[in-house]
């Protein structure tokens, strides 16, 4: 049977998530360098639990819990979330 509503059975949902990223690229980059940060005992920032650290990061970026801001050095911008080319690389 189709799925006949616009809704959709994984929460949340990628159009969602694209809309408070660029693009996929980041997307998978931000997520990713959450969840390393939650893997090494970074507090959650949402009430909901789940076991697994990216489904955790992906609900965080969905609720604007994380971002980031393109091209910010750290000194400028303690409290964001930054991806930088060292990030990349070391993916």
């Amino acid at each position: 049977m189709k799925n006949t509503t616009n809704e959709s059975l994984i929460s949340p949902s990628i159009d969602s998530l694209l809309e408070k990223v660029e693009n996929k690229y980041v997307l998978a980059l931000l997520s990713a360098k959450r969840a390393r940060e939650l893997f090494e005992g970074d507090d959650v920032t949402i009430d909901e639990y789940y076991i697994n650290k990216v489904t955790t990061a992906i609900n965080e970026i969905d609720k604007g819990k994380v971002t980031y801001v393109h091209g910010a050095d750290d000194e400028e911008c303690e409290e964001c979330e930054e991806i930088s080319e060292e990030d990349v690389s070391e993916m």
